[in-house]
């Protein structure tokens, strides 16, 4: 492999990496967001429950 083929390999493996980093920042906000909605739902059921309750 010339040193030119390696530079191409290079540059595209840090694109991939840039992308990946990308990614888990996205990944990251969705499961804040579905965290965020897990608590909202679970405060939902137990206000009801408790106004079932009285």
């Amino acid at each position: 492999m010339s040193y030119c083929e390696n530079c191409k390999y290079k540059e595209y493996s840090i694109e991939l990496k840039k992308e990946n980093e990308e990614l888990i920042r996205e990944l990251d906000v969705v499961k804040k967001e579905r965290d965020d909605i897990k608590e909202h739902i679970q405060k939902f059921i137990l206000d009801y429950a408790k106004e079932r309750a009285n």
